[in-house]
């Protein structure tokens, strides 16, 4: 059993700096795969602005679309027009299917299986339905809850400004005090502790902690 996350950037015709697009993308996925998966993972791009992956460990691939996310809004892009910050920070759809893989190809795209399918077939209704995280197991009493998770943790991540989700990638990323990430991000420990705050940080850890037991528990 693995976790395919696929995702999509939203509304990317919009970022004329797709270069710079790709490195936050390429650093996000460097994130996950040395700070959460301890090991090099098989996070891809593909057609540009969609990306796919295999998590080898189910329970961290909440996490590893939390962070993505986070670093992706981390982000503080700028119109090259205008030199404004866009009103709608850089964002992800991604979609998670937790199952087996029946075939590994030379690149994630081209395998196959249960968890490819989950993942690829919600991804496909998530834009009509307007939600950009959602997961798909084989349980379906799993998915029942993970449904309301994810819809309350989108609430939280599209409320996050750039700093906040700076503050939050750094904090979840690193496992940091907050008088380490103050040091970090040179600004005072009451200033970071506002940041995760505002970013609702104990709803966020206290949502990727059910997802790890539900799914540690269905694995076993």
């Amino acid at each position: 059993m693995v976790a395919v996350l696929t995702g999509d950037i939203i509304a990317s015709k919009k970022i004329e700096e797709r270069a710079q697009l790709n490195e936050v993308l390429k650093e996000s996925f460097y994130i996950v795969e040395h700070k959460v998966l301890k090991r090099r993972g098989s996070l891809e791009i593909y057609r540009g602005d969609s990306f796919q992956g295999i998590i080898e460990n189910p329970e961290k691939a909440l996490l590893a679309a939390i962070l993505i996310r986070a670093r992706l809004r981390a982000w503080n892009y700028t119109d090259p027009h205008d030199a404004k910050p866009l009103q709608t920070l850089p964002d992800a759809r991604m979609s998670i299917g937790i199952g087996a893989v029946s075939y590994k190809g030379d690149k994630v795209v081209e395998s196959d299986g249960e968890a490819f399918q989950y993942s690829g077939q919600l991804l496909d209704t998530m834009k009509q339905a307007g939600s950009e995280l959602a997961i798909r197991t084989p349980w379906e009493d799993v998915n029942d809850e993970l449904e309301v998770v994810c819809k309350l943790l989108d609430a939280i991540i599209g409320r996050w400004s750039s700093a906040m989700a700076e503050a939050t990638c750094l904090y979840l990323q690193d496992e940091v005090t907050q008088q380490e990430l103050s040091a970090k991000l040179k600004i005072s420990q009451p200033a970071v502790h506002k940041r995760l705050a505002s970013a609702n940080i104990d709803a966020v850890v206290a949502a990727l902690n059910r997802f790890q037991k539900l799914i540690t528990k269905k694995l076993k």
